[in-house]
């Protein structure tokens, strides 16, 4: 049985999994310092492209990321979660140099955050961030700028008839599967074709 103090991912070693896991830095070690990044965070984030607010309903999903030099994906990346029926993507930018915030400025159904804290740091408090101010009672995919999220004959039931099911179907939200590319070198024609990187 695995328990607190004897899970696999501690090496056998006696670790209090209640406490802070000093492998992530962006995981607050306590309610004060949680609230204190929360704040830094606030006030550092810049909206630089698209609405601060998106209304939508039960059956529609806004898609959440936070990203850095990821404008090799940023095409593909749009178009995928577009064809799926994604209501709005919302991105926080993490000081990229590549012209990612650029690329998405081109589009009009999205919102671009910009800030430059480390993202080492700040990780989790800047996914929280984009799932609080979106994502209240409604769905959302957190994802990074190369996963592609893919479920069941979703080349022909929409996203608002599977959030129509999971709805109808009282679900509370879940990790779904993703598709990741961990190219060293990313190829924007490689990942939206899903060929070899």
């Amino acid at each position: 049985m695995i328990g607190p103090r004897n899970a696999p991912e501690n090496n056998g070693q006696q670790v209090d999994t209640y406490s802070r896991d000093l492998s992530r830095p962006d995981v607050p070690d306590n309610p004060v310092l949680e609230a204190v990044q929360k704040w830094i965070l606030h006030h550092s984030l810049r909206l630089v492209h698209g609405p601060g607010e998106v209304p939508y309903g039960m059956d529609e999903v806004i898609v959440l990321s936070v990203l850095r030099d990821g404008r090799a994906y940023v095409k593909s990346f749009v178009e995928h979660y577009r064809s799926l029926g994604a209501k709005h993507l919302v991105f926080l930018d993490n000081g990229s140099t590549d012209g990612t915030v650029e690329a998405l400025s081109e589009y009009q159904d999205v919102t671009v955050f910009y800030t430059t804290l480390p993202f080492k740091r700040y990780g989790l408090s800047m996914r929280k961030y984009l799932a609080e101010r979106f994502g209240r009672g409604r769905w959302t995919l957190n994802v990074d700028v190369d996963e592609l999220f893919v479920y069941p004959y979703s080349d022909v039931v929409g996203i608002g008839a599977l959030l129509g099911y999971l709805n109808d179907n009282s679900t509370t939200p879940w990790s779904p599967a993703c598709l990741t590319c961990s190219c060293r070198s990313p190829s924007p024609t490689s990942w939206a074709t899903g060929t070899s990187c």
